[in-house]
């Protein structure tokens, strides 16, 4: 990738709250815009298609769906709670 000069940027959306910058305020204000932006219908979430609650036959059907590579924007399996570990 160097020669080509290619370059990864990574950037996390709850950095400031994670770490407690001294900036978190801004933060407020970041997802203050991104909501009227959505709200004003100028941003629009890319999911195009909700395969239901997450189980072994939507997520048979979800990935099938991906392999046939006809896909357009997200695809959603809803349900989904990671555990919880407790030590």
């Amino acid at each position: 990738m160097r020669m080509k000069s290619v370059s990864i940027h990574w950037k996390a959306m709850f950095i400031r709250p994670t770490f407690g910058t001294g900036d978190m305020v801004r933060q407020h204000a970041i997802l203050t815009e991104a909501a009227g932006l959505v709200d004003g219908g100028v941003l629009r979430a890319t999911a195009t298609r909700n395969e239901g609650v997450i189980n072994a036959a939507n997520l048979r059907q979800a990935h099938a769906a991906i392999e046939a590579g006809r896909t357009v924007g997200k695809l959603v399996l809803a349900g989904f709670r990671p555990s919880v570990r407790t030590a």
